[in-house]
């Protein structure tokens, strides 16, 4: 238990996991295929001999899971699954619900929150005009994608958090 969001108490034989969250994902989106290394900011990241992080890219029902590296106690990093879980009537960009893992071998319990990571076609490029510039020329750079190629729009960085007691609806995923 935590009052000051970083110190929590000791563990005993009563403590059933060690409170840990999300704050954050950078970046939140990368292309379909995956292996976009995501580097989530949070709290509580400790680890432990015998147990590894994991990030999960998906709903309860259709996810992908993904080994993590804890790098601090407010800091993991995971690489975005190569398959992706995809309904047969998905179109792209999609967001997923992204969340987190640290316990043993069930991986219960995951972070619950709002974020999401975007998974999107690689957009081919047509054209980029001009084609060279000098390094110390602060210029214009038009770029034009494909016919069948298209940009989309960023997810904001920061998310809007879930109300107690809210659930989230197959809408919202």
């Amino acid at each position: 238990m935590s009052l000051n969001s970083y110190s929590f108490t000791e563990l005993s034989d009563d403590t059933y996991y060690r409170p840990y969250g999300v704050l954050h994902i950078q970046p939140n989106s990368g292309p379909v295929g995956g292996l976009t290394t995501v580097m989530v900011q949070g709290k509580g990241f400790i680890s432990e001999e015998g147990v590894t992080p994991r990030c999960r890219f998906g709903t309860p029902a259709n996810y992908a899971i993904v080994e993590a590296e804890i790098l601090s106690y407010t800091r993991l990093a995971c690489r975005s699954p190569e398959n992706i879980p995809m309904t047969p009537t998905s179109s792209l960009p999609r967001d997923i619900p992204f969340s987190v893992a640290i316990s043993g071998d069930e991986f219960n319990p995951w972070t619950r929150t709002v974020h999401k990571f975007r998974v999107y076609e690689q957009p081919l490029l047509d054209k980029v005009e001009p084609e060279e510039s000098d390094v110390s020329r602060l210029q214009e750079v038009i770029i034009s994608v494909a016919d069948e190629s298209e940009f989309f729009d960023p997810l904001p960085q920061t998310p809007t958090p879930i109300e107690d007691g809210q659930e989230l609806s197959p809408e919202d995923v």
